[in-house]
């Protein structure tokens, strides 16, 4: 079973959308990376439980799933700052009288860009680009840090 047969479409990793077989517990920077990529950017949905390039659907039992959100859970909290708004839900599927869950963590734009992925104490920004996370460019950085004075301005003046 793939992505497409539960939601109804295809998918491709793209500027909105990843997916994750598993959160790798060795490189947590590669998945930390993505979801701050997609905060800098225009939000994305990481789909965690199937295979990157395949789309198979691997998914969880209810156990794992909720282990697997909560290792999300603190890892966002220990390395992303300001916090990413998120919201994370399961989508099931039956397979051979089975459910099996999926993790989608909806990742809203934020208005606090940059979200700085801090790891082993060095900060960097992230931006997600066509099926790509890469650190932002000094471009990137110097526009995040105009609309923040923007921003401050705007609510000073009020």
């Amino acid at each position: 079973m793939c992505l497409k047969d539960l939601i109804g479409k295809q998918i491709f990793e793209d500027v909105t959308h990843e997916n994750k077989a598993r959160l790798d517990r060795e490189d947590i920077v590669g998945w930390l990376k993505t979801i701050a990529g997609f905060a800098n950017n225009q939000g994305g949905e990481l789909f965690i439980g199937v295979e990157d390039k395949s789309g198979k659907l691997i998914g969880f039992d209810k156990s794992s799933a909720d282990n697997e959100r909560n290792f999300l859970n603190n890892k966002i909290k220990e390395h992303l700052f300001p916090r990413p708004i998120i919201t994370i839900t399961f989508p099931s599927y039956e397979i051979r009288g089975t459910t099996r869950y999926l993790i989608l963590v909806k990742v809203s734009p934020d208005s606090n860009k940059p979200v700085i992925l801090k790891y082993n104490g060095v900060p960097a920004i992230y931006i997600r680009r066509e099926g790509f996370t890469n650190g932002a460019s000094y471009e990137e950085i110097i526009e995040m840090a105009k609309r923040i004075l923007q921003n401050m301005i705007y609510y000073l003046q009020k």
